[in-house]
C-alpha cells in the first residue's frame, strides 16, 4: 500500500504523530519514533518482500524499512544497529508490553 509506505516514513521521521487505535482523531503519544538522516522515500515502484523476520518496504537508495512480524517484551530496542525505529506498547494475554520495536531502519552496513 502506498500510502502505508509514505505514513510510515513519515512517522518514523517525526513527520507525523500515531493515532490512537481505539479513539479516533486522537494522538498516541506512547508511540515514539526516532531518526536522524537525509529523508527516507518508498523505491518507486513499491517493493515490499515478506521474511520471517518481518515485512520489508523497500526506501529509494536501498534501505528498507521492516514491521516486525515478533514484537518483544518490554522495552527492548533494536539496538545500535539501528537508524531509526518506532517502539510501541501493546497487549497480549491481558498484559501490557512497553516499548517494543514496531519498525525499524536497519543502519547500513
Amino acid at each position: 500500500d502506498p500510502v502505508l509506505a509514505e505514513q510510515l516514513g513519515a512517522l518514523i521521521q517525526g513527520e507525523v504523530g500515531a493515532q490512537a487505535q481505539s479513539i479516533s482523531h486522537t494522538p498516541d503519544p506512547s508511540v515514539t519514533a526516532s531518526y536522524a538522516g537525509p529523508p527516507l522515500v518508498p523505491a518507486d515502484p513499491l517493493q515490499v518482500t515478506s521474511g520471517p523476520a518481518g515485512t520489508d518496504i523497500a526506501l529509494a537508495g536501498g534501505a528498507a524499512l521492516r514491521l516486525v512480524r515478533a514484537l518483544t517484551a518490554d522495552g527492548e530496542a533494536a539496538g545500535p544497529a539501528a537508524a531509526g525505529q518506532v517502539v510501541a506498547n501493546w497487549e497480549a494475554s491481558g498484559r501490557q508490553h512497553r516499548g517494543s520495536v514496531a519498525v525499524v531502519l536497519p543502519a547500513a552496513g
